[in-house]
């Protein structure tokens, strides 16, 4: 009985499941290069702090003005590298490298304005 039941829901529901498991493990590789990249912000920080001594004073300025800008990009970095790995189909890759393409034109412009 209870075999029936499960085989009319899987017939009924099979394909949006399935598609349902495809964005899911596409947003959990997405929040985990994310969470790589923000991780390696934060060590990669912690050494550049450790490095730049107090006698440095423009390259501690210099590494605070840019907290924002190298944060965006290494995650931009790992979101493109992630990309190919996901189970979606060709159309929405395309508009998520889209959708890259336009954040990293913006954090360019981020930059330019930093840098001024």
């Amino acid at each position: 009985m209870f075999a029936s039941i499960a085989q009319r829901l899987q017939s009924k529901f099979g394909l949006s499941l399935a598609s349902a498991s495809d964005w899911a493990m596409s947003a959990a590789i997405l929040v985990g290069a994310a969470i790589v990249a923000l991780l390696l912000y934060a060590v990669a920080l912690a050494l550049a702090r450790r490095l730049i001594t107090e006698r440095r004073p423009f390259l501690r300025t210099a590494l605070s003005a840019t907290k924002g800008p190298i944060r965006l990009a290494l995650l931009l970095l790992a979101l493109a590298v992630a990309l190919p790995a996901m189970p979606l189909a060709e159309a929405t890759t395309n508009l998520l490298a889209r959708l890259l393409g336009v954040a990293t034109i913006c954090l360019l412009g981020w930059i330019a304005l930093t840098a001024l």
